[in-house]
């Protein structure tokens, strides 16, 4: 409860800049399956002062990850997040690439996680960023990832203008179940889409939601049938759900990010996680196999590796 009186204290109107939460809630909460520092996190999209945030050495694992990419990825103060020693594992660091290498956060420029590779795999949920999230999804509106999810699905699903589809065609199928009751009906009405361009989806915070979700048509542009060759839809795949950084100076400042990085292990999963979300330049490859800093701590150690790791951030075989 404290953290949730605090995440209100910090909504519009809040002239806090740095904020010390380490070590506050290192303890799992039985009913949330996480910190309880989790439940403040969930607020962070109504905050717009914070400058530094520290919340460090708090058992948060890749859930709370995917809850900060929600909160704060139209933050316009935030330029420091220190996310040390957390169980976040692979999917986790993947989660925060993705963040600090957001425009629309365009303040952000670090995010401190050493010691977090340790921490369980993420599950069917962590989908929601893939090329293609479609499939069947159960989310307890109850706990504060899932509802991340689901705000992070309807962000990348729901688009508006001309490419505007029903959210019916998007959400098939969906279902709640409170309480224990029998399944019943969900009204999609209950989704309501942001009042501004920096908001977040406002979504039920009770009861199981069941769906089917089929995104292909909205997230690639394309009917399955469409006759178009195999390469142009791969590229199409890679430019729908890939991050471009593009802002010479964002480039430095979340490249610089990765060079920094001093243990092997978080090296490699890094590089793992640029591949898997990232299309970069070939100087932006090079930059990181080859570096003039003397004595690097990981960056131009092995070139030949780091570049094999990063073949499938080059977009089309002429940048090879």
């Amino acid at each position: 409860e404290a953290f949730t009186v605090l995440g209100q204290c910090l909504k519009h109107g809040s002239l806090l800049t740095k904020l010390g939460l380490a070590s506050t809630g290192p303890t799992p909460d039985p009913a949330l399956g996480s910190s309880p520092v989790v439940l403040f996190l969930e607020y962070l999209a109504e905050n717009h002062s914070l400058q530094h945030l520290d919340i460090s050495q708090n058992s948060l694992d890749w859930g709370s990850a995917l809850m900060l990419e929600s909160s704060v990825q139209h933050h316009p103060q935030l330029r420091h997040i220190v996310i040390s020693s957390n169980p976040l594992g692979a999917s986790g660091i993947r989660i925060l690439m993705r963040l600090l290498a957001m425009p629309s956060c365009e303040q952000l420029a670090r995010i401190s996680c050493t010691d977090c590779l340790r921490g369980r795999g993420s599950d069917a949920s962590s989908r929601s960023f893939e090329v293609d999230p479609s499939g069947h999804y159960r989310l307890d509106l109850s706990q504060p990832a899932p509802r991340a999810v689901l705000r992070l699905l309807l962000k990348r699903c729901v688009r508006d203008g001309a490419a505007a589809m029903p959210l019916s065609k998007v959400m098939r199928n969906p279902v709640i179940v409170r309480n224990g009751c029998a399944e019943a009906p969900f009204n999609l009405s209950l989704l309501r889409p942001p009042s501004n361009e920096g908001g977040t989806w406002d979504v039920p915070t009770s009861g199981l939601l069941c769906f089917d979700l089929a995104a292909g048509e909205v997230l690639l542009g394309m009917e399955p049938a469409d006759p178009v060759p195999p390469t142009s839809r791969v590229q199409e795949m890679m430019r729908s759900s890939k991050i471009r950084v593009g802002d010479p100076r964002r480039s430095r400042l979340f490249l610089g990010e990765v060079k920094r990085l001093s243990e092997e292990s978080e090296w490699m999963a890094c590089l793992q996680a640029l591949s898997m979300d990232f299309v970069l330049e070939p100087e932006e490859v090079l930059g990181l196999c080859i570096t003039d800093i003397r004595s690097p701590p990981n960056c131009g150690q092995e070139p030949a590796r780091t570049c094999a790791a990063l073949l499938p951030c080059l977009e089309g075989t002429r940048r090879l």
